[in-house]
C-alpha cells in the first residue's frame, strides 16, 4: 500500500501518520492523543512527511541529497518536506497504512516533544509554522473572547462545543480510514479527549510560545 502512490511520477514521497489513541487516563497521554488528532489533518493538507512511516523511490532521495540533508537536519522527515516543496512534487497519504500507538506519555515530555517539533516546522518548513501560528492565535482570540465581558456562557459552551465535536469527527475518521481498527476502550477515552479539547488548544498555544 505504501508504495503503489509511487506509480504516479507526480509522487514522490509517500506518508503515513501515526495514530496516537488514549491508551491510558494520564493527561499527558490523553492530551498527546488530541493534539495528533487535530494536527494530522492540517498534515495532510500541507503534505507534510511524517517520519512514522514513509516510501520513496532511490533516485529522488539521491537527486535531494538526503544523507546530506539529514546530517543538519533537527528532523530527517521535515527536512525532506522542504525539499519536496522545492521540487514541486507531491506527497501522497495512505490512511490505510497509518499505524497506531497506546503508548502513555508524561505531560513534561510531551510538551517538550512538541514543542521541539514546532521548532522543526519553523526550521524546515516556515510556511507551515507561520498558518499554524496564525490559526492557533485565531483560536485562543476566541476563546479569550468567549471569557471576556464581551461573552457569555453560552458563548464558551459554543466554542467548547465545536472544537470537541471536531476532535470527535477526527477520532471518528481514524477510526474509519487507519488500518487498525480501534479498541473499545480507544472509542471511550476518545470521548474524553474530545471534552478536554480547550486543553489540546493550549498545548499548541504553549509550543508557539516557545
Amino acid at each position: 500500500a505504501m508504495t503503489e502512490p509511487l506509480e504516479d511520477a507526480s509522487v514522490s514521497a509517500v506518508t503515513a501518520p501515526m495514530v496516537y489513541w488514549p491508551g491510558g487516563p494520564g493527561l499527558g497521554t490523553l492530551l498527546r492523543s488530541g493534539w495528533m488528532a487535530a494536527g494530522t489533518p492540517y498534515l495532510a493538507w500541507a503534505g507534510v512527511v511524517t517520519g512514522q512511516s514513509m516510501a520513496f523511490r532511490r533516485a529522488d532521495l539521491e537527486a535531494w541529497d538526503a544523507a546530506g540533508l539529514w546530517e543538519r537536519a533537527l528532523f530527517e522527515d521535515l527536512a525532506l518536506t522542504g525539499a519536496l516543496a522545492a521540487s514541486g512534487r507531491r506527497v501522497a497519504y495512505v490512511a490505510g497504512a497509518m499505524p497506531a500507538s497506546r503508548e502513555p506519555a508524561a505531560l513534561g515530555a510531551l510538551l517538550a516533544m512538541t514543542s521541539r517539533w514546532m521548532l522543526g516546522f519553523r526550521h524546515h518548513v516556515p510556511w507551515v509554522w507561520w498558518l499554524g501560528a496564525l490559526l492557533t492565535g485565531g483560536r485562543a482570540a476566541l476563546w479569550a473572547w468567549a471569557f471576556s465581558p464581551l461573552g457569555s456562557a453560552r458563548g464558551v459552551a459554543a466554542v467548547w462545543a465545536v472544537d470537541a465535536l471536531a476532535l470527535a469527527g477526527f477520532f471518528a475518521t481514524y477510526a474509519a480510514l487507519a488500518g487498525e481498527r480501534p479498541r473499545a476502550a480507544d472509542g471511550a477515552r476518545a470521548v474524553l479527549v474530545a471534552a478536554l479539547a480547550p486543553l489540546v488548544h493550549a498545548v499548541f498555544l504553549a509550543d508557539y510560545a516557545v
